[in-house]
């Protein structure tokens, strides 16, 4: 089936979809909307959200607090000040008991119970329980946690394979992890090894090859051998994504 390529509009203090001919396709008859992802739109009317699909028909019940996006067939949403997850026939997938939700990130979801972080899966199971201070996504099979004011890496069974030892930490890309110790910045791999020695003062993800660093407050760019392929000399950078 082709799905339709509808863009959010607001006409007249009301919110609709138009198409790329820039025809209406959905009229403007919401207070607020969110772009369509998987089929579906999350819709707002008098504080209340649901969502449509795109022909604007009501799919689910504008009923709740909160409601963003559909990914992965699980979308979060909220009643009163509890979040909680629901499938497209608006099943809940988990109890309403959590304190925040966040997406889903390599088949993980950020939940937050006690003022405590954990993770659940797609299908709402309880992976990592919630004892975390602060956490990341998952990426490329870790993710970051704090303990004790230090940050290290668990694996998706919860387990701690790389010691919370630094200062700030930032999510694995291309097999590299920018650390912070003390003041300086630099990387490690997955196996908790320093790669690239904390010697910068900004340091940022990798992306197609390159990393964005600042010395002497002049951004450059060095690979993943640390080795500088653009000369720090710029004042501001930009993420090299594909």
């Amino acid at each position: 089936m082709n799905h339709l390529k509808l863009f959010p509009i607001s006409l007249n203090n009301k919110c609709g979809f138009i198409n790329k001919h820039g025809d209406i396709v959905i009229k403007p008859q919401f207070d607020y909307v969110w772009e369509f992802s998987e089929e579906l739109a999350a819709v707002e009317n008098d504080q209340k959200w649901g969502f449509i699909d795109e022909k604007g028909t009501i799919k689910i019940k504008l009923k709740y607090d909160y409601a963003r996006f559909f990914i992965g067939g699980v979308a979060r949403v909220r009643e009163y000040d509890r979040y909680f997850l629901i499938d497209k026939q608006d099943s809940p997938i988990t109890e309403k008991q959590f304190e925040r939700i966040r997406y889903c990130y390599d088949g993980m979801i950020q939940v937050r119970l006690n003022r405590k972080w954990g993770f659940i899966d797609r299908k709402g199971r309880l992976v990592v329980k919630p004892q975390f201070n602060s956490c990341g996504r998952f990426s490329e099979g870790l993710a970051y946690v704090e303990v004790n004011g230090k940050y290290g890496f668990i694996n998706k069974t919860g387990e701690i394979v790389i010691e919370p030892t630094f200062d700030s930490v930032q999510s694995f890309s291309e097999g590299l992890a920018c650390v912070k110790l003390g003041e300086k910045y630099g990387y490690i791999n997955k196996s908790g090894e320093t790669i690239i020695d904390p010697k910068y003062e900004i340091g940022l993800d990798f992306h197609n090859g390159l990393a964005q660093i600042e010395i002497n407050k002049k951004v450059g760019y060095i690979n993943n051998k640390g080795e500088i392929v653009i000369e720090p000399q710029f004042d501001l950078g930009a993420t090299l994504s594909g």
